[in-house]
């Protein structure tokens, strides 16, 4: 479903924020891509969706890789077909809602996209009862809070039924218990996940591949388990262990400890 061969991104020429960085994901995974602060996360969600493009960096462009969306390569010229495969959800919401109600941010892309009204009014009611959020319809989106926001936006996304969702920091305003209802959707979406977050719990819980990035290129792929309770390599790239491993060692040396 998505592949990079060869990328790399700078905004400025003297610091690469990716570096020749190629991966494949395949239909149905749910991917995290964990990294440090800088390490290029967002950035690779962005040039995913076509916000960005590929950097020659000293190349010429036919030399500087190529990203491929379900066999679409993402060039300008083909941005309106790969937007019908891939939903973003911006890190920040308010990036992403405009509209003056929910209902009509909801139904902006598909009444876009030349839905008519029918089946806008369908996708709207099927995107915000999957999220759970049917009492928010009416409601102006100034006056919503940071996670309902986030939701929202969601229900945007999940409104042109996406085969490929991106998550940028999906949790960051979420309260314990919309984080929860998050964590309990995510199966319910389908299609392929790219997560990225800070939340290594979240990833754990969720994700059945981790990418780890440092400094723009990856250093690890595999295995969420396997990568994530590695703690040389998680803290040589700037993170912690997940807390509930840290948690899980704390109990097994007090155990160790009063036997």
């Amino acid at each position: 479903m998505i592949r990079l061969n060869d990328i790399s991104f700078a905004y400025d020429r003297s610091r690469p924020v990716l570096s020749h960085v190629s991966l494949q994901i395949g239909k149905g995974e749910r991917v995290g891509i964990a990294g440090a602060n800088g390490a290029g996360k967002s950035t690779l969600l962005k040039l995913l969706v076509g916000l960005l493009f590929p950097d020659p960096m000293g190349k010429t462009p036919q030399e500087s890789g190529w990203i491929g969306i379900d066999g679409i390569q993402v060039t300008k010229k083909n941005l309106a077909a790969v937007r019908q495969k891939i939903g973003y959800v911006f890190q920040d919401s308010d990036a992403q809602l405009f509209m003056p109600t929910v209902e009509k941010d909801v139904a902006f892309a598909p009444k876009n996209y030349g839905l008519d009204a029918v089946q806008t009014q369908k996708r709207v009611e099927e995107a915000l009862s999957l999220v759970g959020i049917e009492d928010l319809r009416k409601r102006s989106v100034l006056e919503l809070s940071g996670g309902q926001k986030k939701l929202v936006s969601l229900a945007t996304v999940l409104s042109m039924r996406p085969d490929i969702l991106l998550f940028d920091e999906p949790t960051i305003a979420l309260d314990p218990g919309n984080r929860r209802r998050f964590i309990r959707i995510l199966p319910e979406l389908g299609g392929t996940h790219l997560i990225v977050s800070h939340d290594l719990d979240l990833l754990l819980e969720t994700c059945g591949r981790i990418i780890l990035l440092s400094e723009g290129r990856i250093v690890a792929d595999g295995d969420t388990e396997t990568i994530l309770r590695d703690q040389s390599l998680l803290e040589a790239n700037g993170l912690e262990l997940p807390l509930l491993i840290q948690g899980q060692r704390l109990a097994s040396s007090a155990d160790q400890r009063t036997q």
